[in-house]
């Protein structure tokens, strides 16, 4: 595949290069010389004796008697001297740190990669949903290859001693955000009967609180305008917003009238972000790429948070502080496949480039109600763009929904890379909140609500007996009892091979396996209790799991390279030099052995994963017959709702081409179900299969 698409990719950077010229005309009136200077230096090596004396001092040192590991410290002093004068810190980290995806994530796809401007262009990149908090970003940066992205890091998380670090190194800007400074006020509110005016009791409106600060009370939240005294002040009435809880606070807490209870509140100040908007600016105007994520914070949502309005203001605001720079809006959708665990997959989606359309930057620059309504309208489009990216359902059950469509209604031949995917999936969720003639969505038809049903029940049978709907198409309905019982005794034995091969890797690996699972699991439980937005707390799982796994790794490479040097040392039956020759060959082959193990680890896992169905087939042959005989008619069901709404019409002429030459789909063939001719020889026995096609 890195063949077939590479010429598309020299094609692309070709196109942005015929515009190059006049984006460099124009960043010379906004760019400072020293970044024309930097990209210079950039380009260029430095000091490339160094490399050569660190050369020269491993061949001829030793000769001379001196001590192996002196010559080595030498050398690797020479070499890492080299590094620090012609690397960036900035690209040494995100190095890196997409080394460490690489090990997390048992995949990293993207699509449209050649729809990325070059580095040196002013770029935005768009990403949502932000359903991995640490790692999102690093996963983004992997996939557009612009290592100059420079991403807008909440100023909380950049006072912390180790995340503050790597941000800075990241060049990040920070954010403060509103949340982030917030308090409890002093007594109790409530919403008046006229709906704007909060009034207090025990409060101290005058001293805690200003104009602009946002109030949040029970489910609802408003923008303060006024402050009458210190138990009573009015709120902007656009800006009143009611929850889902309403808190017995203000009747329901929205406009629409006032409560009989008081309940308490907190106060969020106004944040004042002129100096994150010019950074932002002057980076842009730089050449550089911003990354943003407009939901505001990570969650596990199903659908997407509503976007903040920044990411219009930053574009507008760049170009209307620099005439003529040449700015692009990417849109990138991030779609994890059980992101929170460890060897999962991730794939990303990547927009066409958008501008921002001359009238809405002259009705910005324009002010007054004006610089509103092209705000508005920029977010608007990028609304459209992100959703043109993105999967977004009301619930889980509802996408586990679409991803059952998609794997039951698609006949390729051939399994569907990850990209393909998405896109089906996305298909379906454009077409369900679709209306019919009569004005109703397709989703309150009432055979949508039968196929639904149906869905529920056969995945919630599958859960049961742990098992998944490609085993029950490649395993169950083209498996044999005799062959079942073949593979099930042959996989068991490597399972017990390979597992008798990982103990001592498991027992060295225990401690950090064991602080990771703990720690996460308690960080999610805490950001669920802090947070109205997230459902299980898995946007935080992956990033506790690696950050330990940073801190922990490291402190047991040494440990147990120590305590490597000590026996050896205290070993009598040794003779020089082997003390010190174990000593080095655990420190330099100790991560090699727990890589190796992570990968066997995951040929075991994915071997016991394989047990469940065959062992059913050889031992409850009419349960594995009952699950075939539900998937056939699930099949038949979802076929003839996808010809009745047109659907399929749409996946056909739009079925999305094969991902570019970074997509390996080798991985997929045991995830995925492969379209069969044969019948079932488990339905073979009793008769006829159930679903001809």
């Amino acid at each position: 595949m890195a063949s077939t698409s590479q010429p598309s990719r020299l094609s692309s950077s070709a196109a942005w290069g015929t515009l190059a010229p006049q984006r460099q005309a124009t960043a010379r009136t906004v760019v400072a010389d020293r970044s024309v200077s930097g990209a210079a230096t950039r380009s260029t090596y430095r000091w490339g004796w160094l490399i050569w004396l660190a050369i020269a001092a491993a061949a001829t040192l030793p000769p001379l008697g001196l001590d192996p590991l002196l010559v080595l410290c030498v050398s690797l002093g020479c070499v890492m001297a080299w590094v620090v004068g012609n690397v960036s810190p900035k690209r040494v980290v995100a190095s890196f740190l997409i080394s460490v995806m690489d090990i997390f994530f048992r995949e990293i796809g993207a699509r449209n990669q050649f729809k990325v401007p070059p580095e040196g262009w002013p770029v935005i990149f768009v990403c949502a949903p932000h359903s991995n908090q640490f790692l999102d970003p690093f996963v983004v940066m992997k996939a557009v290859r612009r290592t100059d992205l420079c991403y807008l890091t909440a100023a909380k998380s950049m006072r912390k001693r180790f995340i503050g670090s790597l941000a800075r190194a990241l060049e990040s800007i920070p954010v403060e955000r509103a949340q982030d400074s917030g308090f409890a006020g002093a007594g109790e509110v409530w919403l008046s009967e006229d709906g704007v005016t909060l009034s207090g009791r025990g409060t101290s409106f005058a001293a805690q609180v200003k104009p602009n600060d946002t109030v949040r009370w029970g489910g609802s939240s408003g923008v303060v305008q006024a402050i009458a005294s210190d138990d009573s002040l009015t709120l902007k009435p656009t800006s009143i917003a009611s929850g889902d809880g309403g808190g017995g606070g203000g009747g329901g807490g929205g406009a629409g009238g006032g409560g009989s209870s008081w309940t308490a509140y907190h106060v969020l100040p106004r944040v004042a972000q002129d100096g994150m908007f010019s950074a932002v600016y002057d980076t842009l105007a730089a050449g550089k790429a911003v990354g943003i994520f407009p939901e505001g914070g990570s969650h596990d949502q199903p659908s997407l948070l509503p976007l903040k309005a920044g990411i219009a203001i930053m574009a507008l605001g760049a170009l209307a502080r620099y005439p003529g720079l040449q700015l692009k809006l990417v849109p990138v959708g991030i779609h994890y496949f059980s992101g929170h665990r460890f060897r999962s997959r991730v794939f990303l989606d990547i927009g066409a480039a958008l501008d921002v359309p001359a009238p809405l930057l002259a009705k910005y620059e324009g002010g007054g109600d004006g610089k509103h309504e092209a705000t508005s309208e920029l977010m608007e489009l990028v609304e459209n763009a992100l959703s043109a990216v993105t999967t977004s359902a009301p619930d889980y059950e509802t996408l586990e929904f679409f991803w059952t469509l998609r794997r039951l209604t698609r006949k390729r031949a051939e399994p569907l890379s990850l990209g393909q995917q998405v896109a089906f999936a996305r298909r379906f969720a454009v077409g369900y909140d679709e209306t019919t003639a009569d004005g109703r969505p397709w989703k309150e038809q009432p055979k949508v609500r039968r196929v639904r049903e149906m869905c529920a029940e056969y995945n919630s049978t599958l859960k049961q007996f742990g098992l998944r709907d490609y085993q029950v198409a490649n395993v169950m309905d083209n498996m044999t009892r005799r062959r079942a019982a073949a593979l099930v005794v042959g996989r068991s034995l490597q399972v017990l091979l390979l597992s008798a091969t990982l103990v001592p890797t498991a027992l060295l690996a225990w401690p950090l396996l064991l602080l990771t699972r703990i720690i996460a699991w308690v960080k999610a439980r805490q950001a669920v209790a802090n947070s109205k937005v997230k459902i299980h707390g898995r946007d935080v799982v992956a990033t506790w799991k690696v950050l330990i796994s940073l801190g922990v790794l490291p402190l047991l490479w040494l440990f147990y390279t120590g305590l490597a040097c000590a026996l050896a040392a205290s070993s009598t039956s040794l003779a020089a030099p082997w003390p010190r020759e174990i000593c080095l060959l655990t420190f330099f082959f100790l991560p090699f052995l727990f890589y190796g193990g992570t990968l066997a680890g995951e040929r075991v896992a994915n071997l016991a994963r394989s047990l469940p169905p065959l062992v059913m087939c050889v031992v409850r042959p009419e349960s594995a017959l009952r699950f075939i005989e539900m998937r056939s008619q699930l099949k038949i069901e979802m076929r003839d709702l996808v010809d009745e709404t047109g659907w399929k019409h749409d996946l056909e002429e739009a079925t999305p081409s094969p991902i570019p030459h970074n997509m390996s789909v080798n991985t997929l063939s045991t995830l995925e179900e492969l379209h069969t001719a044969s019948s079932s020889p488990l339905i073979a026995r009793r008769g006829p299969p159930v679903d001809s096609t």
